[in-house]
């Protein structure tokens, strides 16, 4: 198997009078000595690679140095402005691979909010996507959750019971959350059920409300049984996750 060579290309950043340059493949090299002045005295005649570390966001980042100040630089920027050019005006930059990690200019782009997010929920990274790390729900709890929002039922209820907090219910009745996840085709409504009925311990189970002749079957023989004890891929349907705006 013939071995691929990446071929590395070096530009100057811009603003700096080529003191700094970075490559194609996101690494950053200075031409200054160790706190050296911007004089030709001070220039090295072997660039130094510049050791980056990482943003409040994740991002790497670098520090260079201008007019006596410290100024830190995302790596992404950095390429893009060099290769590309610079920012335009309402653009951010994408991580086609999602890995803030990767600054090779093949990985980069420069983008508009709407396509930075749409790339975040087309590789699950999107904070309405249960794939992202910090979901404490799971889509098929989101369902359920809508369903008894749909229901009448408490948000604090709904909120103890999934262990989250009323906020979070709040913010999904309002469509501020969760809104990439569609509702399946076929589902099936729930309501509460109160103490003493056949269902016991106030339990939440499905209604009668099938929308098939598959989703009636079902609903008959789970209409006695607590929401705990139910097949809940069976009443509320298989979510689709993170589907894209465009």
């Amino acid at each position: 198997m013939s071995e691929v060579i990446v071929q590395e290309e070096w530009r100057a950043v811009p603003g700096f009078d080529g003191w700094y340059d970075v490559s194609s493949l996101g690494r950053v090299r200075s031409w200054k000595k160790r706190n050296g002045r911007n004089d030709a005295a001070e220039r090295l005649t072997t660039p130094r690679m510049l050791a980056t570390g990482k943003s409040s966001k994740g991002y790497s980042s670098v520090t260079l140095h201008r007019n006596g100040r410290d100024i830190p630089f995302s790596v992404h920027r950095l390429v893009l402005t060099a290769f590309v050019g610079p920012r335009p005006r309402g653009n951010q930059c994408r991580h086609m691979d999602r890995c803030k990690a990767n600054n090779a200019l093949t990985n980069l782009r420069w983008g508009t909010g709407v396509e930075n997010c749409d790339d975040k929920r087309r590789h699950g990274t999107s904070p309405d996507c249960q794939r992202n790390p910090a979901a404490k729900l799971t889509n098929q709890a989101v369902l359920e959750i809508r369903a008894l929002l749909r229901s009448g039922v408490r948000v604090k209820t709904i909120a103890g019971r999934y262990g989250v907090t009323p906020e979070a219910i709040y913010l999904m009745r309002q469509g501020k959350t969760w809104k990439t996840l569609t509702e399946p085709r076929n589902h099936v409504e729930i309501i509460p059920v109160t103490p003493g009925n056949s269902a016991g311990n106030g339990g939440f189970v499905p209604a009668s409300l099938a929308v098939d002749s598959q989703s009636a079957s079902i609903s008959k023989h789970l209409h006695h049984a607590p929401l705990a004890q139910l097949d809940r891929a069976a009443v509320f349907g298989t979510a689709t996750e993170c589907e894209s705006a465009t």
